[in-house]
This record gives C-alpha cells, sequence and structure tokens, in this order.
C-alpha cells in the first residue's frame, strides 16, 4: 500500500527532476560500479520531449553503448528534436564527466541516542541519517551592470552537479539502530550536524533540537502512521491524475498530493478534515486559495471507523472567476479585484463602498477569485477613493453558475486630477527614475507617517493617489494641516518638499548630495557613550516638536540603518540634501520621545560638505527617595522649561526599599512625579531627593470656550469638582473612572466655588482629549 506524498509547488517540481538526474548521477558514480553497467542503466530519465526513435534511442528509456570520448554525442544531439534531451545524450554526458571523490572527511566525534514509540518501547529497523549543517547566513549581492547569463552546457551541468553531489556523499553519515533501538554515530568532525531518523510506516521526530554537535546525545520518538485509502471522482466519474489533499489535524494543516497509483494517506492522527483540489492551475504568482477547477467539500474522517474501505471524495466544479488585467502603464504594483453580488443590474452603484466582499490581489496580470455563491456578480477593479474605501474603478457584470468564468479587465488610465503629479530633477536637470518616497501628514495636533502609493507614468513622473497622501480630504485642507513629501534617490540623495493645499503637480529638484561630519568632544572618555545617538533633522517652519528626520547614527544594539559613531567620537552622514539641519547628541534609546538632549547645533548645508562639533556635558545621577508610595510604583522626571513635554523624559521603578536612580541627567530643573501626586521641581545636580507627592482632591476647570459643554453645564474657570454621585475623587480609582463615568450618563457633581461648595449635574459628555465641543479640559488640583 503506497502513501501520498507532501504536495510540491510548481518550482519544487523542477527541483525533484534535477535531484532525480543528481540521484541517478550517484549511482552511476558509486565506486565499484563498471562504466559498461552504467551505460546500460535504465534509471536514467528522458527530459523534456520524448526521445526520438531510431539509433542511439530506446522507447523503453534505455540507452546504447557509447564509449567513453567518442564524437557520438554530436551525433545523438543531431538526431534530438529542439529542446528534447534523450537518454543517450545524457547518458554520454555522464560518462565525459569526470568521476568526483566520495571521500568522506572524518573526526574522532561521536553522537548517540535511542529511539522509542510513545510508551518507550526500541523501533528496530529504523535508519538515522546525519548531514554536517552549515552555518552561513550571509548573502552578497552580485555586481551590477553584468551581462547576460551564459547559457550552461550538459556537460558543465552534470559536472556541477556531479561535484555537488560529492561534496553532500562527503558530509552525510548514515546508521542503522540495533534492536534495542540506540545507535551510535562515529567518524564525525567537530562540526554542527543535523540529524534525522527514517522507517516506513513511522514518523519519528527528535527529542529537542535536531541539530547538535558530536558529544552530544538526540533521541527520537516514533509515531505510526495510518493508512486511509482514498477514492477520488470527477463530476464526469473519471478519476483524476493529480490531486492536492487540505488535511487538517486540530488546528494544523498541511497539503499532500494524491495520485491513482498512491492511493493510500498516510497520517498518525486518527481524526482530522480532508478537502480535495484538482485541476490546479498553473500560475506565476501566488494566490491566498489554491486555484484549481474543481473541489471537495470538506470531509471529517475517522480512520478507525473507515477501516480498509475506501473512502469516496467526490469533487464539484467551483464556482469563480479568473482572468487577466491589462495595465494602462507598467508597474510592479498590486492591484485588487474584487467581487460583488449583483440583485439588480439597472441599480448597481459601482462607487458604493465595498464591505466585507471577495477579493483577490492580482500581480503579473492575473487575478482568480473562487467559490462564488451561483448568480449575478459584478467584478472590478477596486480603487482607494478619496478616503480610502474601495470602490469600483471599472467593473464588468457576470453570471456564474458552474465552474468558472474567465473576465479580463482594463484598467482605467489614471486621471491628472486625482492625482499629485511629481517629476524628479538632479542637480543638471536631467529625470531620476530611482526615487522613493515617505509622507508625513499633520492634522489637529497628530502626526502620521508612512510610505505611500505611488506609479511611475511612462514619462518617468510619479503619480500619487490624492487620498494615500492623508487621512482627510484632500480637496478641502483642514485649517492647521500639513503634508511634507520625502523623496530618496540612491544617487541624488533626499529632498524634502511641503505641499500646499490642493496642489497636483510637483518639480522636486536634487542638489548635489552632501556629507556632515559631527566630532563629539568627550565622547570617548564617557561611560556613557553606548546610550548615544547623533541625529540629524531638517529645520521647518511646520516643525511641531515631532521633528523632520534626515539620518540617525547606529544604536548599539543595531537600531538604524544609518552610520555608526567611531570609538573616537566621529561620525560621517552622507546623501544629505542641502538647507539648515539641526544636529543632536541624545542619550536614551534612539526614540526622541524617550531620550536626553545633551547638546545640539543648526548648520546650513549648502554648496559643500561640512563638519560640526558637538560635546558631551557633565552627566549627573540622581537618587529619588519615595517612601510613601508602594514598591514598583513608575516615577517619571522631565525638564521643567521643555516645550514639548513627552520629549526628555525619563521613567524608573521603585525597588523594594522604596528608591529609584536616575542616570545621565544634565544641570538644570526637572519636575518629577508619580503614583498621581503633585509634580514635585528639583534640581540637578543634587545627591538625593525625598518624594512626598501631594494627593489631587479634585479636578479643577480650565475654560477656554463658553459655547463648549463645560461651560453650558454651568461650570466656571476656577471650579475644582470634588466627587461623582457621591464618589470622592480624591480616591484614585474614582479619579481614573471620572472620564469614562461622565461620558455614559449624567452624574451629580460637587464643585468646589469660591470657598464653598455647590451641586451640578453634568452629563453625557466625552471630556478625554478635550476640544472645541467640550470647551476646556479639567486638571488634577491639590490643596
Amino acid at each position: 500500500m503506497s502513501n501520498a506524498r507532501p504536495a510540491p509547488a510548481l518550482f519544487l517540481i523542477l527541483v525533484l527532476v534535477g535531484v532525480v538526474i543528481g540521484i541517478g548521477i550517484g549511482f552511476l558514480f558509486a565506486p565499484g560500479q563498471a562504466p559498461e553497467a552504467r551505460a546500460s542503466d535504465a534509471l536514467l530519465p528522458t527530459l523534456g520531449a520524448a526521445p526520438v526513435s531510431g539509433p542511439g534511442t530506446s522507447s523503453q528509456g534505455s540507452s546504447p553503448e557509447l564509449p567513453r570520448g567518442s564524437s557520438s554525442m554530436r551525433d545523438v544531439a543531431a538526431a534530438e528534436a529542439p529542446g528534447a534531451i534523450s537518454d543517450a545524450r545524457v547518458a554520454a554526458a555522464v560518462r565525459d564527466t569526470e568521476r568526483p571523490s566520495v571521500a568522506s572527511s572524518t573526526g574522532s566525534g561521536t553522537i548517540r541516542g535511542r529511539v522509542t514509540d510513545g510508551e518507550g518501547n526500541p523501533i528496530d529497523g529504523v535508519t538515522i541519517l546525519a548531514v554536517r549543517s552549515s552555518n552561513r547566513s550571509w548573502r552578497a549581492a552580485k555586481a551590477l551592470g553584468s551581462d547576460a547569463p551564459s547559457e550552461e552546457s550538459l556537460e558543465d551541468a552534470l559536472d556541477r552537479a556531479a561535484r555537488s553531489w560529492a561534496s553532500s556523499r562527503a558530509m552525510r553519515r548514515r546508521q542503522a539502530a540495533d534492536a534495542d533501538g540506540s545507535y551510535l554515530l562515529a567518524g564525525l568532525e567537530d562540526a554542527p550536524y543535523m540529524l534525522s531518523a527514517y522507517k516506513e510506516g513511522w514518523v519519528l521526530r527528535a527529542v529537542g533540537s535536531s541539530t547538535l554537535h558530536p558529544g552530544e546525545e538526540l533521541n527520537f520518538r516514533g509515531t505510526q502512521t495510518r493508512g486511509v485509502t482514498l477514492d477520488l471522482r470527477l463530476p464526469d466519474g473519471s478519476v483524476p491524475d493529480d490531486v492536492m489533499l487540505e488535511v487538517t489535524t486540530g488546528d494544523r494543516p498541511k497539503n499532500y498530493s494524491w495520485s491513482p497509483d498512491e492511493p493510500t494517506l498516510a497520517i498518525t492522527s486518527p481524526r482530522f478534515t480532508l478537502r480535495a483540489l484538482a485541476g490546479i492551475i498553473d500560475s506565476p504568482i501566488y494566490f491566498r486559495e489554491t486555484p484549481s477547477r474543481y473541489a471537495s467539500a470538506e470531509l471529517s474522517v475517522d480512520v478507525d471507523q473507515q477501516g480498509v474501505t475506501p473512502l469516496v471524495v467526490q469533487l464539484e466544479p467551483r464556482r469563480g472567476v479568473f482572468g487577466r488585467v491589462r495595465r494602462a502603464w507598467p508597474t510592479s504594483d498590486n492591484l485588487q479585484v474584487a467581487a460583488v453580488p449583483v440583485t439588480d443590474a439597472a441599480s448597481f452603484d459601482p462607487n458604493k463602498e465595498l464591505e466585507d466582499v471577495p477579493d483577490a490581489s492580482t500581480r503579473a496580470g492575473e487575478y482568480m477569485v473562487l467559490d462564488l455563491e451561483p448568480g449575478l456578480h459584478a467584478i472590478g477593479l477596486q480603487s482607494g477613493g478619496r478616503q480610502g474605501e474601495p470602490k469600483f474603478s471599472v467593473y464588468e457584470l457576470v453570471t456564474v453558475v458552474d465552474g468558472l468564468v474567465e473576465v479580463d479587465l482594463v484598467e482605467p488610465e489614471p486621471v491628472a486630477s486625482e492625482h499629485l503629479v511629481v517629476r524628479c530633477l538632479d542637480e543638471a536637470g536631467r529625470l531620476l527614475d530611482d526615487v522613493s518616497f515617505t509622507r508625513t501628514s499633520r492634522s489637529g495636533g497628530g502626526s502620521r507617517s508612512g510610505s505611500t502609493q505611488v506609479r511611475q507614468a511612462p514619462d518617468g513622473s510619479y503619480w500619487f493617489d490624492t487620498g494615500s497622501l492623508c487621512s482627510f480630504d484632500f480637496d478641502s485642507w483642514p485649517k492647521g494641516a500639513s503634508i511634507t513629501l520625502t523623496g530618496s534617490s540612491t544617487t541624488s540623495g533626499k529632498q524634502t518638499v511641503e505641499l500646499s493645499s490642493g496642489q497636483r503637480e510637483l518639480t522636486m529638484q536634487f542638489a548635489r548630495p552632501l556629507s556632515l561630519e559631527v566630532v563629539i568632544a568627550g565622547y570617548a572618555g564617557s561611560s556613557n557613550k553606548d546610550e548615544m545617538s547623533v541625529h540629524v533633522n531638517l529645520v521647518s517652519d511646520t516643525d511641531d516638536g515631532w521633528g523632520n528626520s534626515m539620518a540617525q547614527s547606529k544604536g548599539k544594539s543595531g537600531w538604524g540603518n544609518g552610520p555608526k559613531i567611531s570609538d573616537e567620537g566621529v561620525v560621517v552622514f552622507h546623501n544629505l540634501s542641502p538647507g539648515l539641519l539641526e544636529v543632536e547628541l541624545l542619550l536614551g534609546d534612539g526614540w526622541r520621545h524617550d531620550s536626553s538632549k545633551l547638546d545640539s547645533v543648526e548648520v546650513n548645508l549648502a554648496g559643500a560638505d561640512a563638519s560640526v562639533q558637538l560635546s558631551v556635558p557633565m552627566l549627573h545621577d540622581l537618587l529619588v527617595l519615595a517612601p510613601d508610595l508602594g514598591p514598583e510604583t513608575f516615577l517619571n522626571l522631565s525638564p521643567k522649561d521643555d516645550d514639548n513635554p513627552f520629549s526628555n523624559r525619563k521613567n524608573q521603578q521603585l525597588d523594594a526599599s522604596g528608591r529609584a536612580t536616575f542616570t545621565g541627567l544634565t544641570p538644570g530643573i526637572y519636575m518629577l512625579a508619580g503614583g498621581g501626586g503633585a509634580p514635585l521641581e528639583v534640581q540637578v545636580p543634587s545627591s538625593e531627593v525625598v518624594y512626598q507627592p501631594k494627593l489631587p482632591i479634585g479636578l479643577r476647570v480650565v475654560i477656554t470656550n463658553e459655547e463648549g459643554g463645560l461651560f453650558q453645564a454651568g461650570l466656571r474657570e476656577g471650579d475644582v469638582i470634588l466627587s461623582t454621585d457621591g464618589n470622592d475623587l480624591a480616591k484614585p480609582q474614582h479619579m481614573n473612572q471620572f472620564y469614562q463615568v461622565i461620558a455614559a450618563a449624567s452624574v451629580d457633581l460637587v464643585v468646589l466655588r469660591g470657598g464653598s461648595t455647590t451641586s451640578l449635574s453634568l452629563g453625557p459628555l466625552q471630556l478625554w482629549g478635550g476640544g472645541s465641543l467640550v470647551g476646556g479640559q479639567l486638571t488634577p488640583h491639590y490643596e
């Protein structure tokens, strides 16, 4: 009874053909085998078209004997059809290939272990295979601008395959386990080996890592396979030639191949679910769903109940659509094809938002959407829409009944009025076609950065869908909003441009990229140098504290792709665009909101390379004692006069004795807070500080707009909310819950105003985040 094999992908089929040839070559080159025996070996395959009948070929695949070194190979080649490789040609090429050495490299190391079943009983008849593992992990790029690769001759390919076979053979060890399940691999080099165990009808898994060094021990545990014979039928009753089985045991799906010659599925699980796919469609691109013309329903299988009776699996045609997309412009970007069920063709609206519809990505011009319900469908290309909602840019109405319907789609040409068209020029005015882009959009105090969708027109210009540049409407630019676009060229550096509201055309003029050398005085002798990094930011009128980062040095842990600071404290940034730059020396993890600025300088980079100097200031440690706060309470420390309260902030956790130490501080005045208490002003340097925070008694009201909800509900500037529905806000749990409580329902407040208390009713009102509708904000108030 034969077993189903794991399903190969298309490219693996080609690899396996090569492996078959390599194995055949291995047998042919095996020591002690006579050339005469090799010449008539029927294991040699015929590749490509069937061999031509006549002298030098055989319909059974055997090869005539040809003397080594004869000119008969040219005669055989002349007799072959174009693209065909006959057995005779392969055999002659094998004989003309120098036999490689298969001498094993040996050492004195050993690996031992034992093979047992799940109950600890030994398994005999097991073969252990050890392959020396390579730890080579680097990959180097080939030289640019090389000529097209030359075509390799069959003789050269066989010679290379034979040498590869010999090298692989020399690094392998094969050993049969003893009857008690034990094995010993000897004569191993001092190198890592990967071990596998095999026995027909068993799945043998390593107990631990299967890669180990000599001197170590590795055991295997086996599970016996169970066989289920499958009888697969197409709708017309015929048996499919090649089928892929989707088998799921628990939550672990796996694919197997099935054929009439090997009808039995071998599996270790007694119960599983099964789905069969036939008529698999060959495609150069990956689909989420395996593309096939036929599929079965998902079946639940119990191996013990099935027994030896074949399981009949009926396959049915899959309903769906497939086809090609002809693109307006050549591009590597994916297109999204969606299928929408349509009840009335006359009332179908292609501009309606598409939600939860079957779709598929397309690349190389192909798409497929499978397992649709019968009926009328709209098949079309999705467009992003102004706000990012997917809609149809072009579509076809198709009736799906049974099987696959072929539908080709034509992508419409982009409309200039819906795009920002950008031309990129180098310093000589030549068009650049190697530019990648990132954008930063700022609106309402928030910031969002990242790559954006762009396509390149035949004339070399770049077209940006306006809806992908920002999360708000491009035509009605919100007040205070801004977008900066940064282009990066491998040859001409970077260029950053601020866009105008509703802008539709832009020319980015790249100047000659420049270099900036940064020399850090005092770096070499600093004990904190491993925590330092240098950031280069573009100075912009729209910089709102988030920064326009141009470059940064690589950190100690490897983050970032910039240059490293040398041990002497020098770092050089290349490919910078001219402009006014701020160069910062930061102490921290590299993120601006959790780093301390040690020094900074501005430099106008224009026309020539430049050099600037930064200095490492005297740094101090601050010991904080907080006996009234519990262990593991977080304290935060930030500069008092920093414009951005989220930058230069440091956090530390109290230990069991109520102590926390802040390190690497520059001199100055800081605000210390934690545990919900009032901030404490501290001076650095100081030897130590005792933090005994006052807790808030309520929430103080700040009114910014008398049309907002706070003022309209009766609250006034300076009011202090003491309690809500009888819950004292002096208790941290009540204050933490206040914003959620008032957003859900109306509450009764006790408010301190002018030295006396009054009662008000407020809510429901969303107070979190403030804003014009609220008309103010609430802040903790301390006695």
